[in-house]
C-alpha cells in the first residue's frame, strides 16, 4: 500500500512519479529501507535522498555479490561498451557511477528482464539499460555518474545499443 511509504497526497504522488524517475526510484528505496517519502519534499531533496539511500542499500546488499555470468552468450560489442554481466559488475557500476543500478534494478538484470551496459567515451562514462519485454526491447534510461544527463549524441549512441541487446537475447 502506497500510504505506508508516502506521507501526503497519494494522488499527487501517483501523478508526480510519472515524470520524476528519481521519485519512482526513491519509492522503491523507501520500501527496501522501510522509510517514508514526504510529498512536500522538493525535487532537490528527492535527488539528495535518492543518492543517500542508494548508498545505504548498496552497502547492505553488496557484501556477497556473485561473479557468475548472467548471460552465457558472448557477443562482440562496440569499442568502449561493456555488458554488465554479473551481480558483482552491476554492484561495482552502481558504486563507481554513484547511481542506483544495483540497488533498484539488480533483480531485473539477474532475471534477464533488463540488460545494462557501461559505456566509455571521450565525454565521460555512462550507464544505459534496456527492458526486455515479451515482444520488444525497450530503452529504459542512461545516465553519467551522479545521474547527470547525457548529451544528445551520447543518448543517440545509447539507444543504438538496442541491436546488441536483440542479438544477446536471440
Amino acid at each position: 500500500d502506497i500510504k505506508i511509504f508516502v506521507e501526503g497526497d497519494v494522488k499527487e504522488f501517483s501523478e508526480r512519479v510519472k515524470t520524476n524517475l528519481e521519485l519512482r526510484d526513491l519509492y522503491k528505496q523507501a520500501v527496501a529501507l522501510d522509510k517514508k517519502i514526504k510529498m512536500s519534499w522538493s525535487d532537490r531533496k528527492i535527488h539528495d535522498l535518492h543518492m543517500k539511500w542508494t548508498e545505504e542499500i548498496h552497502q547492505l546488499k553488496t557484501r556477497n555479490c556473485s561473479t557468475e555470468p548472467i548471460w552465457e552468450k558472448n557477443i562482440e560489442l562496440p569499442k568502449g561498451v561493456t555488458l554488465l554481466n554479473s551481480e558483482k559488475a552491476i554492484a561495482n557500476e552502481g558504486s563507481s557511477m554513484h547511481h542506483c543500478i544495483y540497488t533498484n534494478y539488480c533483480n531485473l538484470l539477474k532475471r534477464k528482464s533488463m540488460i545494462a551496459f557501461h559505456v566509455v567515451n571521450e565525454d565521460g562514462d555512462f550507464t544505459c539499460s534496456f527492458h526486455i519485454c515479451k515482444d520488444d526491447i525497450v530503452f529504459d534510461q542512461a545516465y553519467k555518474a551522479w545521474n547527470k544527463r547525457l548529451t544528445d549524441s551520447e543518448m543517440q549512441f545509447a539507444t543504438s545499443l538496442k541491436k546488441y541487446v536483440a542479438e544477446l537475447v536471440s
